[in-house]
């Protein structure tokens, strides 16, 4: 049984106007609008009931006689053309309603922004009233009171906008349940009747809190935020925010109003703001502490006496309180033994966490199963782990790049892009020269990746075994330092799609009559699926010995001056002297020309003419003005030279 406090009948009207004269009607209010609730609700029950009857009526009267049938038919069309035409009436009026709360477009935006910011307003009107009157009735006339008109108009509006969502609603009695039909129910009401009873309740004007909840999509609407992330986000705080400021407001209702069965001596005067901030605190604070934890001191210096002292900490909160639980950390194993023996310790729910026995079985589960203390103390296996399960097999086509190379040097280039080649797929022929498809998984040393082999690839997605098929080591010389934008960039280059021809017939460059034997080396051309044989033992035509030197001359060079593609040469430095030509110089080199010069001499006997491309452009002379030795040096003028071009 509830003891209520003893208080005088000043103190008891403390929620109260003392221009009420005693009189409380706060029962009036709720009544009202619980009543409008479960009356509305059964109001709809019922016509509901009554359309659904009205329809079985009908559909048992279309099963009529044929004379009814046909004079139905005869009066149909009239008949029908009303119901079409008040059909389409309340299609258009529900399309227009529609439109005007649904928010998708202009017009319906604009309305629900509205209609939030009405909330907003009347929320703030319900934290000036509680600042300023601390009554939770009181008796005022309509007329002298701003705020009960501002409130009134703003709840004018919430109606309105209430009959339009209940006229668009499908399911009515659902609709009826809804949360901000609640909200309009619980303060539209107590609002009109103020209006007609001259005296305010504050009530459950707090609801209007719970609208906020629809800021994100307002923000939407406005175009503020856009993203999942922020929206979810807003959401999150949109609620917390709403749900706070309702339960201030009903902590603010309960506290003020008092214990009707206690004649309301318990009423206290507690303002909204001041609701709002023990809300906070009782929400971000605990009743109740789950457990007491004692953390012994693992750098002191005597072990045995830090858990002595830890000891008669347990002693002295179980002398406070013996339910309490306990969790003790303990340096020594053999202490244990003295905590057991302490008036209210309990096995069940208090704990001892010993240091010592700790490392110790750690040691001892490492010596059990080996590695576990690797695995406890790097916690990045796990991600390892499953990266490593993740990996998938793939088939993917080598690329021209990779032919003539090796497993391991094939290898060492798959594992610079990140995957792992496992086994190289090739044509092999048998003793017999039958062609077949061989799997090579440990590969020889004399393993040669030709035209039409395939890899097995070790990777995490296709995108990855992607590397390898289209990887070109033209465009990619260096792959040591790839990035992961550029490795996500490749794709089938120029490069690998020029490198599908075949060429049919071999072009001897220099053909010297003799004895073959005396020819040690030769030029040959390879073809892109014939490379599993070192390049000499090519079947091939023998070159003269000059032009094999010349060959080494050029090979002897530092192919540093070269760059990545090697199709470009790079030129050391020199003076200027050195680089400047004089008129001597030109007279020793009058006859060049800027044309191309064909050699057919039978002496070198080349089936094909030679063609040589003078790099100097002959349109440029250098003369030295003032030489009267530059009479005899030929002069010519092109005509694109002369034209400017």
């Amino acid at each position: 049984m509830t003891i209520c406090p003893a208080c005088s009948p000043e103190h008891s009207n403390k929620s109260l106007d003392p221009l009420c004269n005693g009189e409380r009607i706060w029962t009036t209010f709720l009544f009202t609008s619980f009543g409008i609730l479960l009356g509305g609700w059964i109001i709809i029950f019922i016509y509901e009931v009554l359309s659904e009857l009205c329809v079985k009526l009908q559909n048992i009267r279309s099963h009529g006689t044929k004379e009814n049938t046909r004079l139905k038919q005869m009066n149909l069309p009239h008949g029908d053309d009303a119901a079409d035409y008040d059909c389409n009436w309340l299609q258009e009026i529900k399309s227009w309603d529609n439109n005007i709360i649904s928010g998708q477009t202009k017009m319906g935006k604009t309305f629900v922004t509205i209609i939030f910011l009405c909330s907003i307003a009347s929320l703030i009107l319900y934290c000036l009233d509680t600042q300023k009157n601390t009554y939770m009735e009181s008796c005022t006339i309509f007329r002298k009171s701003i705020s009960m008109q501002i409130d009134l108009g703003l709840n004018a509006v919430f109606l309105v906008y209430f009959i339009l969502r209940f006229a668009v609603a499908k399911s009515k009695r659902r609709f009826w349940f809804s949360l901000y039909s609640i909200v309009d129910i619980f303060t539209i009401s107590p609002s009109f009747l103020a209006f007609y009873l001259n005296r305010t309740w504050m009530g459950f004007r707090f609801l209007r809190a719970l609208p906020l909840m629809s800021i994100p999509n307002i923000l939407q609407y406005m175009g503020v935020i856009e993203r999942p992330r922020k929206i979810r986000i807003a959401q999150l705080a949109s609620k917390f925010i709403a749900l706070l400021l309702t339960a201030s407001g009903f902590v603010h209702l309960v506290e003020n109003s008092g214990d009707f069965f206690c004649d309301y001596c318990n009423a206290q005067e507690l303002d909204a703001f001041n609701a709002v901030y023990f809300m906070i605190i009782t929400m971000t604070t605990a009743d109740k502490a789950t457990a007491c934890l004692i953390i012994a001191n693992k750098e002191c210096q005597d072990a045995s006496s830090d858990d002595s002292a830890n000891i008669m900490r347990v002693i002295s909160l179980k002398n406070f309180n013996q339910r309490i639980r306990i969790i003790l950390q303990l340096l020594q194993y053999h202490n244990k033994l003295n905590v057991a023996s302490i008036p209210g310790w309990n096995m069940e729910s208090d704990e001892v966490i010993c240091i010592a026995e700790l490392k110790l079985g750690l040691i001892g589960m490492s010596c059990i199963v080996t590695g576990f203390a690797t695995m406890t103390q790097a916690w990045s296996w796990r991600d390892l782990y499953h990266r490593g399960a993740g990996m998938k097999l793939y088939l993917e086509e080598l690329p021209p790049s990779f032919y003539g190379k090796s497993f391991a040097e094939s290898a060492l280039v798959c594992f610079k892009l990140g995957v792992m080649l496992l086994a190289i797929e090739k044509e092999r022929k048998d003793e017999h020269g039958n062609t077949r498809i061989a799997v090579d998984v440990v590969p020889c040393d004399d393993c040669i990746i030709i035209r039409g082999s395939r890899a097995f690839i070790v990777c995490m997605s296709s995108e990855d075994a992607n590397r390898v098929k289209y990887y070109c080591s033209i465009c990619y010389p260096i792959i040591d330092n790839l990035t992961e934008l550029q490795l996500a960039r490749m794709r089938v280059c120029f490069h690998a799609r020029s490198t599908d021809w075949v060429q049919n017939e071999e072009m001897p460059i220099i053909d010297q009559p003799g004895d073959s034997e005396e020819s040690e080396h030769a030029i040959v051309t390879i073809h892109d699926a014939d490379v599993t044989r070192p390049l000499m033992t090519q079947q091939s035509e023998r070159i003269c010995t000059p032009c094999y030197q010349r060959s080494n001359t050029f090979l002897d060079e530092d192919m540093s001056s070269f760059d990545s593609t090697g199709m470009f040469y790079f030129t050391p430095s020199r003076n200027i002297q050195d680089a400047v030509l004089d008129v001597n110089s030109l007279r020793e080199y009058h006859n060049i020309r800027h044309r191309s010069k064909t050699v057919q001499d039978g002496g070198v006997q080349c089936k094909h003419p030679l063609q040589f491309r003078d790099p100097i452009d002959s349109n440029v002379q250098y003369v030295e003005q003032g030489h009267t030795d530059e009479a005899d040096l030929p002069f010519f003028l092109t005509t694109p030279f002369a034209s400017g071009t």
